[in-house]
């Protein structure tokens, strides 16, 4: 399947191929402890973010993202993470943005996500992160329609962030964050899209829960040292 969707004539011949391949994938038990069904996805992305005369269209991963969103959880988010800095184009790299915000907006409020999806989420916040950072200070990703939508994939992704009560990043990382996102938010000619940044900012500032480190944490739970002061003695 995976051979034949690499020689498709159009975008509809590769939504064919598809949805035959979930079909097939559905089949496996287990999908999301399978390498190589994650295999099979990531060597996708790769050949549609990297080759120019790649015959993969984005609704591969989409179709996956709405259907199984459990396993686009899993599979997907480190290769687009990658895709978004990588690809070869803007419009590439655009598109690798807003199929990460989908699986952060739209496969977190799942109610049938499995645990480990929910936890691969959590452990690539950071990643994804710095993938929206980068992609607000994206040369080839200025043009006010590419700009917008990294805008309104950060404000996605905020949202979670926001909704995670353990908290997914760090002070630091949400700093960096809101920076950028203000930064981007300054060189908008749209009313609205700095309206929206603003408010994204204020967000960030004011209700995403922070994650501790684990070496903060145990400075935090270090015992007081002894006191060195040495004792009088008597005369």
């Amino acid at each position: 399947i995976c051979e034949e969707m690499k020689r498709s004539v159009n975008s509809a011949d590769c939504s064919c191929c598809s949805i035959a391949l979930i079909t097939s994938v559905r089949c496996i038990p287990n999908s999301e402890e399978n390498e190589e069904v994650k295999d099979i996805y990531i060597r996708l992305i790769n050949d549609w973010a990297t080759r120019k005369a790649s015959k993969i269209h984005s609704c591969v991963f989409e179709d996956l993202i709405k259907r199984m969103p459990s396993l686009a959880s899993v599979a997907l988010i480190t290769p687009l993470s990658e895709a978004s800095q990588s690809g070869h184009s803007a419009f590439i790299k655009c598109e690798s943005v807003r199929l990460l915000a989908s699986i952060f907006h739209g496969c977190s409020t799942d109610e049938t996500l499995s645990d480990k999806a929910r936890s691969i989420m959590k452990e690539s916040s950071s990643n994804a992160a710095k993938s929206l950072s980068e992609a607000l200070t994206d040369p080839s990703l200025q043009k006010a329609k590419h700009r917008d939508e990294v805008l309104h994939a950060t404000k996605h992704f905020v949202n979670f962030a926001k909704d995670q009560k353990d908290g997914v990043l760090t002070e630091s990382e949400l700093s960096s964050l809101r920076e950028t996102l203000s930064t981007a938010g300054n060189k908008c000619k749209s009313k609205g899209m700095k309206q929206m940044c603003k408010k994204v900012c204020e967000v960030i500032s004011d209700d995403v829960p922070r994650r501790t480190d684990d070496k903060a944490k145990r400075s935090k739970s270090a015992k007081t040292p002894k006191s060195t002061k040495k004792r009088k003695t008597k005369k």
